[in-house]
């Protein structure tokens, strides 16, 4: 089996700039792995594609296995200190997180990029936004859920990942007013059908 690793770089055509930095010990295996992605690089393989030109794989640097974590590490910060615009969101050095999380879990967002994706979002609604579902659709998923139970084992489940946990309204206490408000907006959602309204 070999020793060796890859440390390469994803080269965007348009400017040569490095776009991604990671590690392989398949490099033809990696490129098109990364051609074929849905994510941050697959999006960028589309904008490339659509001018008529194709996503670069450069290898960086070949070393030992038992080494690959410092000379990726090493790369990405070389790449950030020159400048490059790096999708990478780890620093190196650590493997795809494999069961429950994610590179971001533990981590949190900034004020501006909070703002910026605030901003991408204006104007933008999901597929089903302002339409109202017919009698028939509602129907046919009202008896698709009719008498579905959970069984006794995923009931378990549940209420031993719930065990002390508190909700959200825990301790809270909410005032007459807000009180009395839920009161009439419940009673209008039932009443709606009849063409009732609460005031």
């Amino acid at each position: 089996m070999s020793q060796v690793a890859y440390i390469y770089a994803l080269r965007d055509p348009r400017d040569r700039s490095i776009r991604y930095i990671g590690k392989t010990d398949a490099p033809e295996r990696r490129f098109k792995e990364h051609l074929e992605s849905k994510g941050r690089i697959g999006k960028l393989v589309k904008e490339i594609s659509l001018v008529g030109l194709a996503l670069q794989f450069q290898v960086l640097q070949e070393c030992l296995k038992s080494d690959w974590q410092l000379w990726e590490k090493y790369w990405i910060s070389l790449g950030i200190e020159l400048g490059e615009k790096l999708l990478n969101i780890m620093p190196g050095g650590q493997n795809p997180p494999i069961q429950n999380g994610s590179a971001w879990r533990g981590r949190k967002h900034s004020q501006l990029t909070k703002e910026k994706m605030s901003a991408a979002k204006i104007g933008r609604h999901p597929p089903n936004y302002g339409k109202k579902a017919s009698l028939e659709f509602c129907e046919k998923n009202r008896l698709a859920h009719l008498g579905i139970r959970h069984s006794t084992e995923t009931r378990a489940r549940m209420s031993s990942s719930m065990k002390g946990k508190n909700t959200w309204s825990r301790g809270r206490k909410l005032s007459e007013e807000h009180r009395a408000k839920v009161r009439v907006a419940v009673k209008n959602w039932w009443n709606k059908r009849r063409g009732i309204l609460c005031k």
